[in-house]
């Protein structure tokens, strides 16, 4: 109980220390000796003590953080008092009071610390290093072989550059303004879209051990992941609108979870459904079980008028390709997490060694965006939706989320071949479906150019019946039919090949072709 006890300050303190950007040797109190770790904190409180000073001018959560460090000080002074060790009790006691203000420090203080004096814009530390290095005309005598020229913003790891794989550098502090903007505990930067982050995840949930209990509709990159790393899947069927939307039975999926699972769920879908992530949540607490969302089509979510981020309901760890909905290159994406998990080596193992600075420039770039216009540019564009909705009452609108647009029940291929006339190129169709995707940023003149085009087409109603997919027999793991060598019977799926959009396959590696 007492090593329990000091092992929670130490990770508490060394988190917080992270937070005011101490530097990496307040790792060392994550796992120090308990003889050690008041002294060390003895000389660590001082650090704090003289940031905290500086940072009372510049930001008004400064007293959470006071408060963190008078709450170790005053464990340092019960230490020195007779020469013995605190109590089980007051160790218990002053672990659960530190842990609660360390979260509240890294929710309510990290946006202040990167900020500097409130009111004033965001510093882009990528865009600014990249402003830097170019004004310098520096001779490159590094990757990559343009040298600058017509990409003067793209370079690689350089000195001053960060590292994408790194707790420290430009890199990680744009991600800790990014976290505080998410109101998360961390978030993690992707250049290569939310494919590396939900890699990321399961091989986080892999090294657990746990079961994963997986709502069937995901996307292909879920499955590779899952064949590469032999995963357990068990897949559970939701009750489908079309192959790529439904609805999931919470009664159903209780009676399929077991004690220590980790479920997958996609949502927002790729038509703009939005499952019930609080009562999934309630689910997984039930059962020990960990909540993974990919929220691909979601990064928008935090900043609606009401907060519906799978975070902020109870995920676990979700991810958010901000290419998608956010204005930010393509390839850009977020992985969040609800505790102060270290997913920076997960990542690496799947992530490429030379991540784009461009994109991650871009993502830089977002956090000024988000704190600045994106509340009321998806107040208005709200209301442009709404109105739209409104006046084409012709039409089965899907989904919940306002941006996917989705059009349910109608021809979507001859449809979208109808709209190319009017110069309006769709994000996805098929013979059920047809989907325009907006963000805060869509311009005003494209959703007149789309409600005109709305109201003067009619409708073709889709002319194929919609049949719910079955469970296919499972023949073998994934990981056998994606590596193996040969498939032992015909019409064995191997490995799957679907279009993205939307990318979401219905038979699986190692399953029968009905």
């Amino acid at each position: 109980m007492e090593n329990n006890g000091y092992c929670c300050i130490s990770r508490g303190v060394a988190q917080f220390g992270r937070v005011l950007g101490l530097g990496p040797r307040c790792r060392r109190f994550e796992s120090c000796r308990l003889d050690h770790l008041l002294s060390l904190l003895k000389k660590k409180v001082k650090k704090i003590q003289i940031r905290i000073r500086f940072l009372k001018y510049k930001s008004k959560p400064h007293k959470v953080c006071a408060g963190v460090a008078q709450l170790v000080e005053q464990l340092i002074c019960n230490q020195q008092v007779g020469g013995s060790s605190p109590s089980t009790s007051s160790i218990a006691a002053n672990s659960a009071v530190l842990v609660k203000l360390v979260g509240s420090a890294v929710r309510k203080f990290r946006l202040g610390l990167l900020t500097g004096i409130c009111g004033m814009s965001l510093m882009e530390f990528i865009g600014d290093f990249l402003d830097g290095y170019t004004k310098r005309c520096t001779a490159r005598f590094h990757m990559p072989g343009h040298k600058g020229c017509g990409f003067a913003h793209d370079i690689t790891e350089i000195a001053g550059a960060g590292n994408l794989y790194s707790d420290e550098g430009i890199v990680a502090l744009s991600e800790q303004v990014t976290a505080g903007l998410y109101g998360v505990a961390r978030t993690f930067f992707s250049a290569g879209g939310s494919t590396l982050c939900i890699q990321t995840m399961l091989l986080f949930v892999k090294r657990m051990g746990r079961r994963v209990v997986a709502v069937r509709n995901v996307h292909k990159a879920f499955v590779n992941a899952a064949a590469l790393l032999d995963l357990d899947v068990c897949w559970f069927m939701p009750d489908y609108n079309t192959h790529i939307s439904g609805e999931i039975d919470l009664v159903k999926l209780k009676a399929q979870m077991r004690e220590g699972d980790c479920l997958y769920v996609t949502s927002p879908d790729y038509l703009g459904k939005i499952a019930d992530i609080k009562a999934l949540s309630d689910i997984c607490h039930e059962f020990n079980a960990l909540l993974l969302v990919d929220s691909a089509h979601g990064a928008h979510l935090a900043f609606m008028p009401e907060n519906l981020h799978p975070i902020h309901l109870g995920a676990d760890l979700c991810c958010d390709s901000a290419h998608k909905m956010l204005p930010v290159l393509t390839g850009g994406a977020f992985l969040h997490t609800n505790e102060n998990y270290d997913l920076k080596a997960d990542m690496e193992v799947f992530g490429s060694s030379s991540p784009s600075y461009l994109i991650l420039e871009s993502l830089d770039k977002c956090n000024t965006y988000i704190k600045e216009k994106i509340r009321s540019d998806i107040a208005v564009r709200l209301a442009i939706i709404a109105e739209l909705k409104r006046k084409l009452p012709k039409y089965n609108f899907y989904g919940d989320d306002p941006f996917h647009i989705t059009l349910m029940g109608i021809d979507g291929l001859s449809f979208a071949r109808q709209l190319d006339s009017y110069g309006i190129v769709c994000e996805y169709a098929d013979e059920f479906c047809i989907l325009f995707l907006a963000s805060p940023v869509t311009p005003f003149e494209d959703f007149i150019r789309l409600r005109k085009a709305l109201e003067l087409l009619e409708p073709c109603p889709s002319a194929a019946e919609y049949k719910p997919p079955s469970l296919p027999e499972k023949k073998m793991s994934m990981h056998e039919a994606l590596l193996g060598q040969q498939i032992p019977e015909d019409r064995i799926c191997r490995r799957v090949s679907v279009t993205c959009p939307p990318c979401v396959p219905t038979v699986m590696p190692g399953e029968k072709f009905p």
